[in-house]
C-alpha cells in the first residue's frame, strides 16, 4: 500500500470518527455559525473580565488550594483541581477561561438540542442557537458574570446545562443509531456523577440520574444498557473516596453552622424562645442577637 493511500485512509478514518463524536456528544460541529459565536464570545468575555470574579466561597477555596490543606466546608475536589493548575503554572484565570468556554458551548448545545427536538426541519437550528447566545451575551443577562466566577455553583450549573443537552440528545437518538445512543448515555452518566461531587447537595442529581439511566434503556428497548445505570453512582463514589482517603479534609461540621443560624433567626423572630432554649441563651452573644439580620449569613460567619 502506497504512502498516499495510507494518508488518505487515515484522513477518512479521522473524519468519520470526528463526525461520530460530534453526533454522539452534542457538539453539533455541522453548525459553524453558532460554534464560532460561542467560542469567540466566551473568549471575548473572559478577556474583558480577566482574570474572573471571586465570591466569599471562592476566596476560601483559593486559600485551600494555595496552602494544600482542605476542609469539608466545600467539597475539596475543586480546590484540589486548582492546586494542580497552580503546579502547572496557571492560576484562577485558567479555570475561568475553561468555565467560560464550557459554559457557552453548553448553552449552544442545549439550544441546538431543544431546537432539534421541538422545531420542524424547515427551521435553521444554527440561527436559533446564535440568537439565543447573542441575547444571553447581553449586559442585562447575569450569565457573563456567572460563567466567569470561580464558584462551585458555576461548575454545577455548567455540568447541568451539558447534562440536559445530552439528555435531549439521548431522546433524539432513542430509536435511531444504537452506538450514538450508547455514547450519549455514557457521557450523561459521567457528567451527572461529577455534578454530584461539586456541591454537597449534588447527590440528589446523581441519584435521579441513575434512576433515569435505568428507565431510558427500557424506552429504547435496549435492556443490555441497563448495565450503564450505576455509572453516576460509581463516579460519585470514586471521587468521594479519593476526597476522603487522599485529600483527607478536616471536619468543619457545616450542618451545625446552619443549625446555629436557624436558631438565631427563630430567636430574632420570637425572643421568648430563649426561655425554652437554655443552651442557646447561654451561648448567644447579646450584641450579635441585636445586630443579626435574618438571611444575612455572611455577617453571621464573619462575626
Amino acid at each position: 500500500m502506497s504512502f498516499f493511500r495510507i494518508v488518505s485512509l487515515s484522513f477518512k478514518t479521522y473524519r468519520s470518527g470526528f463526525s461520530l463524536w460530534g453526533r454522539g456528544f452534542p457538539l453539533y460541529v455541522q453548525y459553524p455559525k453558532s460554534l464560532l459565536l460561542a467560542l469567540i464570545g466566551s473568549l471575548f468575555l473572559w478577556v474583558i473580565c480577566y482574570p474572573g470574579f471571586m465570591s466569599w466561597d471562592s476566596i476560601y477555596q483559593y486559600r485551600e488550594a494555595m496552602i494544600g490543606t482542605y476542609t469539608d466546608w466545600h467539597p475539596p475536589i475543586m480546590a484540589f483541581i486548582l492546586s494542580l493548575v497552580f503546579r502547572m503554572g496557571g492560576d484562577v484565570w485558567t479555570i475561568t477561561l475553561l468555565q467560560s468556554v464550557a459554559g457557552w458551548m453548553g448553552i449552544r448545545s442545549l439550544s441546538l438540542s431543544v431546537a432539534h427536538m421541538v422545531l420542524d426541519q424547515r427551521s435553521d437550528p444554527d440561527r436559533i442557537a446564535s440568537i439565543v447566545s447573542i441575547l444571553l451575551f447581553s449586559p442585562l443577562s447575569p450569565l457573563p458574570v456567572f460563567t466567569l466566577t470561580f464558584w462551585k455553583d458555576t461548575w454545577l450549573a455548567i455540568l447541568l446545562v451539558w447534562c440536559i443537552a445530552i439528555l435531549f440528545h439521548v431522546a433524539l437518538q432513542l430509536h435511531k443509531e444504537k452506538m450514538l445512543f450508547s455514547i450519549s448515555l455514557i457521557v450523561f452518566g459521567l457528567l451527572t456523577g461529577l455534578a454530584g461531587v461539586v456541591r454537597h447537595n449534588g447527590i440528589v442529581i446523581t441519584a435521579v440520574a441513575s434512576l433515569a439511566m435505568a428507565f431510558i434503556p427500557l424506552l429504547a428497548h435496549q435492556r443490555r444498557l441497563l448495565l450503564l445505570a450505576p455509572i453516576p453512582l460509581l463516579v460519585f463514589g470514586l471521587v468521594n473516596t479519593f476526597q476522603l482517603m487522599v485529600l483527607k479534609p478536616r471536619k468543619m461540621h457545616p450542618e451545625q453552622q446552619v443549625y446555629a443560624i436557624s436558631l438565631v433567626s427563630m430567636v430574632k423572630l420570637n425572643p421568648r424562645l430563649l426561655d425554652v432554649l437554655p443552651f442557646t441563651r447561654a451561648n448567644l452573644h447579646s450584641d450579635f442577637q441585636s445586630e443579626f439580620r435574618i438571611g444575612d449569613t455572611a455577617s453571621a460567619f464573619i462575626y
